[in-house]
């Protein structure tokens, strides 16, 4: 059930567990889930994987929904500037954001995040 794998994999993430990566990644894969569950799934494998993870291997997990327009896109590519600036590639980390603030589809908040990267990387 969708609701329960979910539960489950929070419950893990909730306590640090490594294995919550693990829970929304199978999640992601579920062919029973709709699309835009497992796209959450996949977005939240990420945000919840351990900084010892690579940061590629994560960027290119997060590839899918930084590149299409989706419900997700704009977190996505948020975790991916994240990602970028670990690996010390700020002018990609300054493209994706520049497109979340392009995004007719985001919130005001996220936007405002967006920006005030940008402001701070361009400094």
């Amino acid at each position: 059930n969708m609701l329960a794998g979910f539960s489950e994999a929070g419950l893990l993430a909730e306590v640090g567990d490594p294995a919550a990566e693990q829970a929304y990644v199978d999640l992601s894969s579920d062919p029973q889930i709709e699309p835009l569950y497992q796209d959450m799934a996949l977005l939240l494998s990420v945000m919840v994987a351990d900084n010892r993870q690579s940061s590629q291997a994560l960027l290119d997990r997060l590839s899918p929904l930084m590149s299409t327009a989706n419900a997700l896109q704009g977190l996505a590519l948020e975790q991916g500037a994240a990602l970028e600036i670990r690996l010390g590639n700020m002018d990609n980390a300054k493209q994706k954001l520049e497109q979340i603030t392009n995004l007719t589809e985001v919130s005001a908040t996220l936007r405002r995040r967006a920006e005030q990267l940008l402001t701070i990387l361009d400094n």
